[in-house]
């Protein structure tokens, strides 16, 4: 409250009370003696006080990542072998250090990714043959990376393969036809024969190449006895020897049959050499002339009836 007498000014402030009181004072001391002589000003009303008022915080939830996923959301090992995710064995390989680490929170080794294929139900002699392969593999694109001698970890580039993988977005390597256009004796016929032959693999060999070496890491027992049996056996060429070795296969190691790679190794334990056209020669067997072997569709040849007769009678010459 402000009062203005030609050059005096008299305000007064403070709290409601306290200015009531002062008002009053001056009011019946002074005012009513100088009324007639007092120009007052403009009033304006006292103005309240802010008074600061206490904030409270609030503390907001922290917010979640919706794309992070639980442990449930993964399918099982079952199921990606059935929904045929992983297109390679690298992938393969992936997705076993994937669960064998808790989803990529440890480190695995390479006792866990054998594991894993027994539990998947997909262990061979090839794929654990080539394990060590696959994984220098992984090492060299900077999926993994070894913490030691014997563990390693995914990186970054690895998960992210993995979810690729998970998600069916990898595709199988491509294949190709290829198209060969034969000799023939008319020069008019030359141009219209052409035989397009079946969809192959781009690393598929031919039948006279040669098959690489794969180490199945057999026992000392399992390869004594191997190379005891093509002793006591009369084998004298390169078609007998191979049926030798299937016959010592489906005994000793599995009667669904062995593969490729799997009789190569057969054929070096028990002869101490390569076989130089193992292809051509599986080829002459399961032809229409001898039909002493077949191949099944996992890509497995075994010895038919006729087979297992002929090594019976005219190569099994002791004891196996």
């Amino acid at each position: 409250m402000r009062f203005k007498l030609h050059e005096l000014e008299f305000e007064i402030e403070g709290q409601q009370d306290t200015v009531k009181e002062e008002f009053r004072n001056f009011n019946e001391n002074i005012l009513t003696q100088l009324l007639s002589k007092i120009n007052i000003a403009n009033i304006s009303p006292a103005v309240q006080p802010e008074i600061p008022t206490r904030k409270k915080t609030i503390e907001l939830p922290e917010p979640t990542d919706v794309n992070e996923s639980s442990d449930e959301d993964y399918p099982t090992l079952k199921d990606i072998k059935i929904r045929d995710l992983p297109k390679s064995e690298t992938e393969w390989l992936l997705i076993y250090a994937f669960y064998a680490t808790g989803f990529g929170k440890n480190e695995f080794t390479r006792a866990m990714l054998a594991k894993s294929y027994d539990e998947s139900d997909r262990k061979t002699d090839i794929r654990i043959g080539n394990l060590t392969k696959n994984l220098n593999s992984l090492v060299t694109g900077l999926y993994i990376k070894s913490t030691n001698d014997t563990s390693y970890i995914l990186l970054e580039a690895g998960k992210i393969k993995i979810m690729e993988v998970l998600e069916g977005k990898t595709v199988a390597r491509n294949h190709h036809k290829k198209t060969v256009k034969p000799k023939t004796k008319g020069s008019d016929e030359e141009d219209k024969t052409i035989v397009e032959q079946d969809t192959i693999k781009t690393k598929t060999k031919s039948p006279g190449s040669q098959i690489a070496f794969v180490d199945l890491k057999y026992s000392v027992k399992e390869m004594t006895a191997l190379i005891n049996y093509f002793k006591t056996c009369s084998a004298k060429t390169q078609n007998e020897e191979v049926l030798l070795a299937l016959s010592w296969f489906m005994e000793n190691k599995s009667k669904e049959g062995a593969t490729l790679e799997e009789i190569a190794y057969l054929l070096k334990i028990g002869t101490s050499k390569m076989p130089g056209a193992l292809s051509q020669v599986l080829i002459n067997l399961k032809g229409p002339k001898n039909n002493f072997v077949e191949k099944n569709a996992d890509g497995k040849y075994s010895m038919t009836s006729l087979g297992l007769l002929q090594v019976a009678n005219n190569l099994a010459k002791g004891e196996k």
